[in-house]
């Protein structure tokens, strides 16, 4: 059965998909960090919106 965004198992868990969006939200996390975040160049405001539009909603939907 599909919730939009969750897939629910057999059973009625969501850990598999938790987990996956856990371990997809982290490698995107430490990408940015390394390539992006840490850039002094790049405004607070800049780095928030990235972080509202592309983790965010990795860790949401």
């Amino acid at each position: 059965m599909d919730h939009p965004g969750v897939v629910v198992q057999g059973n009625g868990t969501t850990e598999e998909e938790i987990n996956e969006r856990l371990m997809n939200a982290s490698r995107l996390y430490h990408t940015l960090k390394t390539s992006f975040l840490r850039k002094n160049i790049i405004s607070r405001k800049t780095k928030m919106t990235v972080y509202r539009t592309v983790f965010r909603p990795m860790l949401i939907f």
